[in-house]
């Protein structure tokens, strides 16, 4: 399945708010551990760097493992974005995180890929980007949650990011497709067949828009749940889903 859905809102907007985190653990990472030494530079992108993850450009300060968060302070208050607008300071780092997710997946590197996908999405809620950037994050950190095996946090990312996308995508395919397919995949990989049963029902008519890569997984999803079905005599149905893996291409 694909690592990214296309498009991202990017409305016009006056900000003031400066204050991004780039760490879960605020207590355990700390910015002078992990960029001192690397030659990388305070100003690297989050990442690799010489074998080493660097934070990138730091918008916070470490003192004795607490955040002292840097912020335009005027008359002694803190400035916030204006209500409702999105913030391009979060755009970016959202956007840099993901971007690192995505070379850390192909790493192999799934412990990196988890911290930068959830930081693109924290990202997200601060800067208040939008319904479509969320469900963006909000899969791609399932995804990698499921290769983890972290079947429960996956379920739950997926079926937000589902819900979003139900009420904002105007067509099924490819968005809400993908969506399910990957429920469908979870649900398999937990064994809960039954419950991934009404997901693939869902998934059955946009199924065959799917093309290459996504086409050929959606063709052993079918096939997979084929075979379990039939481990319990559900013989119409076992035989209805691999006719449907056939037609997209399944070959044994």
């Amino acid at each position: 399945m694909p690592l990214n859905d296309s498009g991202l809102q990017n409305p016009n907007c006056r900000y003031q708010l400066i204050d991004i985190g780039y760490f879960h653990n605020a207590d355990a990472l700390r910015e002078s551990e992990y960029n001192r030494g690397t030659g990388c530079g305070k100003t690297a992108r989050p990442g690799l760097c010489g074998g080493r993850w660097v934070t990138g450009v730091p918008t916070v300060r470490w003192r004795k493992g607490k955040i002292m968060k840097k912020v335009f302070i005027s008359a002694g208050l803190l400035l916030i974005f204006l209500s409702g607008c999105a913030n391009p300071i979060n755009q970016v780092t959202s956007d840099n995180y993901a971007i690192t997710c995505s070379e850390a997946e192909r790493a192999g590197r799934l412990d990196i890929a988890e911290q930068a996908c959830y930081r693109a999405l924290m990202n997200v809620d601060m800067g208040n980007l939008g319904d479509v950037q969320k469900s963006e994050e909000l899969y791609n950190l399932g995804r990698i949650k499921r290769k983890l095996n972290k079947v429960v946090e996956a379920e739950d990312l997926f079926k937000q990011s589902l819900e979003i996308e139900e009420k904002i995508s105007t067509n099924p395919y490819p968005k809400i497709g993908r969506r399910l397919a990957e429920l469908a995949m979870l649900y398999g990989q937990k064994g809960e067949i039954s419950k991934g049963v009404p997901v693939i029902e869902r998934l059955l008519p946009v199924a065959g828009s799917f093309t290459g890569a996504e086409k050929e997984t959606l063709s052993m999803l079918y096939y997979g749940y084929a075979q379990e079905l039939k481990k319990t005599n559900q013989n119409e149905l076992s035989t209805k889903y691999e006719k449907v893996a056939i037609d997209l291409g399944f070959k044994q």
